[in-house]
């Protein structure tokens, strides 16, 4: 066998290895278990930069065209015993899935 050849099949293996790769991470990111990992990734890491709690009730869409968060909600404690509390909700007239 050719060095030429070898050289040949190596990079088609590595090719094929890197676009299965690739397509297995579009496939799991579009995943139920994905985006509720992801929403729980976010609030964790919210731990550390804001000054207060951060919730997420749904994280909808996909990672290429947009991310819809649902339900988002912010308390912070800025030093008083009652914290106060900011909400988002989708605006009316939003898209409906059904």
């Amino acid at each position: 066998m050719s060095v030429a050849r070898r050289s040949l099949q190596i990079v088609a293996v590595i090719a094929t290895l890197v676009i299965g790769v690739a397509s297995m991470a579009v496939i799991v990111t579009q995943t139920t278990w994905f985006k509720e990992w992801l929403r729980g990734f976010i609030v964790r890491q919210a731990e550390d930069y804001v000054n207060g709690r951060l919730s997420i009730g749904r994280l909808d869409g996909n990672l290429f065209f947009g991310v819809e968060l649902e339900d988002v909600d912010v308390t912070m404690t800025s030093g008083s015993t009652s914290p106060s509390s900011v909400s988002r909700r989708r605006p009316r007239g939003g898209r409906s899935r059904s």
